[in-house]
C-alpha cells in the first residue's frame, strides 16, 4: 500500500470522519482542505427520490 503524503495526513487528521456535514459546512471544509497545485473538482451525487 502506498504511503500518504505529509499534507494529506495533516489535513485528514483535522476532519472527523464520523460526522455527516451539511452542504455548506462540507463546501467550507473542502475549500480549507485543498492542498493541490492545480484546480480541483468536487463530484456531487444527489438522490432526489422523486
Amino acid at each position: 500500500m502506498p504511503k500518504r503524503g505529509k499534507k494529506y495526513l495533516e489535513t485528514s487528521q483535522k476532519l472527523d470522519k464520523t460526522i455527516r456535514y451539511n452542504f455548506f459546512d462540507g463546501v467550507k471544509i473542502a475549500l480549507e482542505a485543498s492542498f493541490a497545485r492545480f484546480d480541483e473538482t468536487v463530484d456531487l451525487a444527489v438522490r432526489l427520490g422523486v
